[in-house]
């Protein structure tokens, strides 16, 4: 009988032990990739809802989050999420993203990633934009996780948290993803929340497969 190898979570603290990498880096595709490993993690998004697909007929520019639609909050940000096949009236979603008193916060990286998007494309309407003006792709986020996390972890983030925080987390998202549309499966996500003392994944209602 084969025996099973379990993958490693990944928790906050080695996102918060790269933070200081990435802030002090000039590179804007160094605070891209960072930025967007911080949203995905807090705002419990899919990969697919951050970045384009690898395959170019699967690419649709109508589901480009924008920059026109961000708003700067006293307690962190928010941006609009496009319509999407399981939304019934393709209205979309504001996504709310709070900031955090830790190394992971994702509220600081965002702006300085915001204020060198403005400096290098003042008239894009992109939010997420490589510094040479085009939308980063899966493959090209993949590429930069495995850099630091290789295969032994898992590919679903988890957030290290008590279920405090992560009731908290699910009110934050019943306000912006109302429609309950199934359970995914773990092979489905990139993003996902768990409650670690009982190692059992605690998947968000809006979810879907």
């Amino acid at each position: 009988m084969q025996e099973t190898v379990r993958k490693c979570p990944l928790h906050r603290a080695e996102l918060s032990a790269l933070r200081d990498q990435y802030l002090s880096s000039d590179s804007h595709d160094d605070l891209l990739f960072f930025v967007i490993l911080l949203v995905g993690f807090h705002a419990l998004m899919w990969l697919g809802e951050l970045v384009w697909p690898d395959k170019k007929a699967l690419q649709d520019y109508q589901k480009v989050k924008k920059c026109s639609t961000v708003k700067l909050l006293p307690e962190g940000f928010s941006f609009f999420l496009p319509g999407h096949k399981a939304d019934r009236f393709f209205e979309g979603n504001r996504i709310i993203v709070l900031r955090y008193a830790s190394g992971d916060d994702p509220d600081v990286p965002f702006r300085k990633y915001l204020a060198s998007c403005d400096k290098l494309f003042p008239f894009h309407p992109e939010l997420w934009l490589h510094a040479d003006g085009s939308i980063p792709t899966r493959g090209w986020f993949i590429h930069r996780l495995r850099q630091h996390f290789p295969p032994m972890w898992q590919v679903t983030l988890y957030v290290q948290a008590g279920p405090g925080l992560l009731r908290k987390l699910a009110y934050h998202h019943t306000l912006s993803r109302p429609l309950a549309v199934g359970l995914p499966t773990p092979s489905k996500f990139i993003f996902a929340n768990t409650c670690l003392t009982s190692c059992i994944p605690v998947w968000p209602s809006w979810c879907i497969i």
